[in-house]
Protein backbone atom coordinates (compact mmCIF):
# COMPACT_ATOMS: atom_id res chain seq x y z
CA UNK A 1 0.00 0.00 0.00
CA UNK A 2 2.84 2.35 0.80
CA UNK A 3 4.21 2.01 -2.74
CA UNK A 4 0.81 2.90 -4.24
CA UNK A 5 0.50 5.88 -1.90
CA UNK A 6 3.99 7.11 -2.86
CA UNK A 7 3.10 6.85 -6.56
CA UNK A 8 -0.13 8.79 -6.00
CA UNK A 9 1.80 11.44 -4.10
CA UNK A 10 4.37 11.70 -6.88
CA UNK A 11 1.62 12.05 -9.52
CA UNK A 12 -0.06 14.78 -7.45
CA UNK A 13 3.26 16.61 -7.02
CA UNK A 14 3.93 16.44 -10.77
CA UNK A 15 0.43 17.73 -11.51
CA UNK A 16 0.97 20.62 -9.10
CA UNK A 17 4.32 21.41 -10.70
CA UNK A 18 2.69 21.46 -14.14
CA UNK A 19 0.00 23.81 -12.89
CA UNK A 20 2.49 26.20 -11.34
CA UNK A 21 4.72 26.15 -14.42
CA UNK A 22 1.70 26.92 -16.62
CA UNK A 23 1.01 29.96 -14.43
CA UNK A 24 4.70 30.87 -14.51
CA UNK A 25 4.68 30.65 -18.29
CA UNK A 26 1.70 33.03 -18.42
CA UNK A 27 3.61 35.44 -16.17
CA UNK A 28 6.70 35.17 -18.38
CA UNK A 29 4.67 35.91 -21.51
CA UNK A 30 3.06 38.86 -19.74
CA UNK A 31 6.49 40.16 -18.69
CA UNK A 32 7.87 39.66 -22.22
CA UNK A 33 4.98 41.69 -23.62
CA UNK A 34 5.71 44.50 -21.18
CA UNK A 35 9.43 44.34 -21.98
CA UNK A 36 8.69 44.37 -25.72
CA UNK A 37 6.59 47.50 -25.19
CA UNK A 38 9.45 49.14 -23.33
CA UNK A 39 11.94 48.17 -26.04
CA UNK A 40 9.80 49.85 -28.68
CA UNK A 41 9.73 53.00 -26.59
CA UNK A 42 13.38 52.49 -25.66
CA UNK A 43 14.43 53.49 -29.18
CA UNK A 44 12.64 56.81 -28.75
CA UNK A 45 14.08 57.25 -25.26
CA UNK A 46 17.58 56.49 -26.58
CA UNK A 47 17.20 59.24 -29.19
CA UNK A 48 16.09 61.73 -26.54
CA UNK A 49 18.94 60.62 -24.26
CA UNK A 50 21.54 60.97 -27.04
CA UNK A 51 20.19 64.40 -27.92
CA UNK A 52 20.43 65.48 -24.28
CA UNK A 53 24.02 64.20 -24.08
CA UNK A 54 25.10 66.09 -27.21
CA UNK A 55 23.42 69.26 -25.93
CA UNK A 56 25.25 68.82 -22.63
CA UNK A 57 28.61 68.41 -24.44
CA UNK A 58 27.96 71.53 -26.53
CA UNK A 59 27.08 73.43 -23.37
CA UNK A 60 30.37 72.32 -21.74
CA UNK A 61 32.32 73.49 -24.81
CA UNK A 62 30.64 76.91 -24.60
CA UNK A 63 31.42 77.11 -20.88
CA UNK A 64 35.12 76.43 -21.56
CA UNK A 65 35.38 79.28 -24.07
Amino acid sequence: WELVHNMEQRICDQALQKLTTADDIKQVYKAQGIIRGFQERDGELQMIFDQAKTEEKEKEKKDEV
